[in-house]
């Protein structure tokens, strides 16, 4: 065989990605290691043996949320994630948790499935949409929509995106919908 039946974690690691010729003792802490690697066991074995090592956290940021549309009911909001991915290996998007404040308040909150593949080097958008009943928002009943929307509305979107079963990334970003804004979204 000319190979070495003793081999290290690392090895191990080089030979599923790589040649699949390995021994008992390697195999065996392979066998063991698998079920607590879970679903990034799938990545680990799409590298090659030089970039087993080489996988860092893709980024996550709130690219936009935009205020699609209020009615009697509710306000309508899409808030949209950019994913940059440094890794020269595709990582699937599982899903993203999120949590809504309007006006310091949380009134939504929720979980998504994403069907999304993030490219290897390369970028994606992944959007979701929250909607907000308007009898929680604080003095929406009491002081009425119009003189509500004079001061406009302070949001803070907040979450994770778990890609790949590897990374549990953090987002948040806040703001405020003018006056403009929401009086356009009433129209929509």
């Amino acid at each position: 065989m000319g190979e070495s039946s003793v081999r290290s974690g690392k090895d191990c690691a080089i030979a599923m990605g790589g040649v699949m010729r390995f021994s008992r003792r390697c195999f065996a802490r392979t066998a063991m290691t698998a079920p607590l690697l879970g679903p990034s066991l799938g990545v680990v074995l799409l590298l090659q043996p030089q970039q087993v090592g080489a996988i860092g956290a893709p980024e996550v940021a709130v690219k936009e949320v935009q205020l699609q549309g209020i009615d009697r009911e509710q306000l309508r909001l899409l808030v949209v994630l950019k994913l940059d991915n440094s890794n020269p290996v595709p990582i699937p998007l599982s899903t993203i948790q999120f949590l809504a404040r309007i006006e310091e308040r949380e009134l939504a909150k929720g979980q998504t499935t994403e069907s999304l593949r993030l490219p290897a080097l390369g970028s994606a958008d992944a959007s979701f949409r929250v909607l907000i009943p308007l009898r929680a928002i604080p003095g929406a009943l009491d002081r009425g929509l119009v003189a509500l929307f004079g001061e406009g509305l302070r949001y803070d979107i907040e979450g994770t995106a778990e890609l790949g079963g590897l990374f549990r990334i953090p987002f948040r970003k806040n703001g405020r919908f003018t006056r403009t804004q929401l009086l356009a979204a009433i129209r929509s």
